[in-house]
């Protein structure tokens, strides 16, 4: 799996500075997706929680590592959304990807994802 994960292309997008004082107000970038091949195309924008498995109230899953405590966090906050999650394109078709970020204190957020 790590293999697969490494050979993708990384994208950063940066929210930009957002005074916390309005933070109630998201920031949003739009990202635009297009079928360029000549079928049908599914994608899925998935989150780290996304493929979790719930564990059993008697499993001990050990401490997290601080990167994994503060992606947590930011899910369990949820800092980030995205909509819509999931759809399908026609060949030549297009949609609009909204991603918004909603800060809840001052620090730099940061989360891997997948489409």
């Amino acid at each position: 799996m790590e293999d697969l994960v490494s050979n993708l292309t990384v994208f950063d997008w940066d929210f930009g500075m957002i005074p916390i004082k309005y933070a109630s107000k998201a920031r949003k970038i739009t990202l635009t997706l297009k079928n360029i091949g000549g079928v049908d195309a599914q994608w899925l924008f998935k989150l780290p929680n996304d493929s979790e498995i719930e564990m059993e109230p008697w499993a001990d899953p050990g401490e997290p590592s601080p990167d994994k405590a503060f992606e947590k966090h930011i899910l369990d906050n949820k800092i980030f959304n995205v909509h819509p999650r999931s759809g399908k394109l026609a060949p030549g078709q297009q949609m609009e990807l909204n991603i918004f970020y909603f800060p809840k204190e001052v620090k730099r957020h940061h989360l891997k994802a997948f489409l």
